[in-house]
């Protein structure tokens, strides 16, 4: 699926804002790519209240980029979410793993953004983060 594809996908299920951010002149390296995301979010969204990641890029497929962002705003992060929802003030995340499903809560704060790496699904998504 193409870039553009997805992310009027994610505005479609209640994204409220998507950015393409892109140099073809650097190359994949993940601490360039969080440094450079990291300023696109204080710009481009500084309100933002969750910021959204794929668990692995397409880069150097080492799944630190968005945990290296989440470093650099210094708030916390929830990773290899498949399901994800808000209860009150929290967004709740639950992950597969050799134990079964893991239920993890992070609280939301009102003056930086919370970081969430979500896990590829192998089924069709029909919920929203609302």
């Amino acid at each position: 699926m193409e870039l553009k594809e997805i992310l009027k996908k994610a505005i479609a299920v209640g994204v409220d804002a998507a950015f393409i951010v892109s140099n073809d002149n650097l190359a994949p390296d993940s601490n360039v790519t969080a440094h450079i995301l990291h300023k696109a979010v204080q710009s481009l969204a500084p309100n933002a209240s969750v910021l959204v990641f794929g668990q692995t890029s397409l880069d150097e497929l080492d799944g630190q980029t968005g945990l290296k962002v989440a470093e650099l705003f210094n708030v916390p992060t929830l990773t290899h979410c498949k399901s994800v929802e808000w209860q009150g003030d929290d967004l709740v995340g639950q992950k597969e793993s050799i134990a079964g499903i893991e239920t993890h809560s992070l609280q939301v704060s009102q003056t930086q953004p919370a970081v969430l790496c979500v896990a590829k699904c192998d089924y069709e998504l029909r919920g929203r983060i609302s």
